[in-house]
């Protein structure tokens, strides 16, 4: 009779560990903490911040043009180019700049685009190599563009500070991009799932 006590207590606690989990909302967090222009006209924007996606777009009336957001994410995640809006054609070759920052100091550790030196002429920041946004010209699989409006640039980067950018050396002269980052946010009730499997695991082992 104690075995099925204690199976059932341990049961017990582990399902009140599940509804635990189960009503927490997600931990959530891209936090944006910078954005800038470095040359040019147009704008930078970030939405989002405190959720498990957020937004940036970038937009120019002009070339050469150059901007960038930063921001920190607190789990793994992808970064996905959602759309370009220009009025520019198929030989559009925007360049897009994903880098590693350290924290707090905001320094460059790592830059991850690196296809192409199309971006060597930018300035500030952004200076150096970078990946194309449209298809045209492009020389690997992180090319985006009309044929493949949603594409997922990178996959599973790790929890830091990054900073992502776009540079336009020419053409289109005015366009518009957005970028998707999305935090792999694991769903509440696997924690709960997780605490009760090794719960019941216990109380079978003390029952034996």
């Amino acid at each position: 009779m104690a075995r099925v006590t204690n199976l059932t207590k341990s049961a017990a606690i582990g399902a009140m560990v599940l509804c635990a989990a189960s009503a927490a909302p997600a931990i959530s967090a891209i936090t944006f903490d910078n954005v800038d222009i470095t040359q040019g006209f147009g704008s930078v924007s970030a939405s989002g911040g405190g959720s498990s996606t957020g937004t940036v777009d970038i937009g120019w009336n002009g070339t050469p043009f150059g901007g960038y957001a930063d921001f920190t994410a607190d789990a793994s995640f992808d970064v996905v180019f959602n759309m370009l809006t220009s009025n520019g054609s198929a030989s559009d070759v925007s360049g897009f700049i994903l880098e590693v920052l350290d924290s707090p100091s905001g320094n460059v550790v790592q830059r991850l685009t690196n296809d192409t030196n199309a971006c060597a002429n930018a300035a500030g920041e952004l200076a150096g190599t970078c990946d194309f946004i449209a298809a045209a010209g492009a020389n690997s699989g992180n090319a985006a563009g009309a044929d493949k409006p949603v594409t997922t640039l990178f996959s599973d980067l790790i929890a830091g500070s990054y900073r992502l950018g776009v540079f336009d050396s020419a053409t289109p002269s005015n366009a518009s991009a957005q970028f998707l980052v999305v935090e792999q946010v694991p769903a509440p009730g696997t924690i709960g799932l997780l605490g009760l499997g090794l719960l019941m695991a216990a109380a079978a082992r003390r029952a034996r």
